[in-house]
């Protein structure tokens, strides 16, 4: 593979500054808990999800690319999985993958899996999903 380093020098800026010039504010997704961080870089998003430790369930949007989890706060379980088309039209839900997570897991999640968020005895479940923009 051709590693152009002569572009990517010239690429790099040497602009100091507080931090704080830096930082772009996420969009809060209507009613989801959710708030997207979409920097100008191409491909690339991040999503916290927030939800309140006595919700049912949350469920993250499948994603065309795969997608990597970090629970930074409260636990509980999750499940991913598959909507897959049946004979007749008929879609169903196929588990791939349940387990407990808590403050510090990580999860890799295949592309277009669905992924169920269970908090359980916390105050607030919150993690950060990193994935491709397609």
């Amino acid at each position: 593979k051709l590693i152009d380093t002569e572009t990517l020098v010239n690429m790099l800026e040497y602009k100091c500054g507080p931090a704080e010039e830096r930082k772009f504010a996420g969009t809060q997704v209507a009613d989801t808990g959710c708030t997207v961080f979409d920097p100008p870089v191409p491909d690339f998003a991040v999503n916290r999800i927030q939800v309140a430790g006595n919700t049912d369930c949350y469920t993250a949007p499948a994603r065309d690319s795969a997608s990597i989890i970090i629970v930074t706060e409260g636990g509980g379980k999750f499940l991913a999985s598959n909507q897959v088309k049946k004979e007749g039209g008929l879609t169903v839900v196929q588990p791939y993958a349940s387990d407990d997570i808590k403050e510090g897991a990580v999860l890799f999640l295949p592309a277009n899996k669905i992924l169920e968020i269970f908090p359980e005895e916390c105050n607030q479940f919150v993690a950060y999903q990193a994935f491709c923009s397609l």
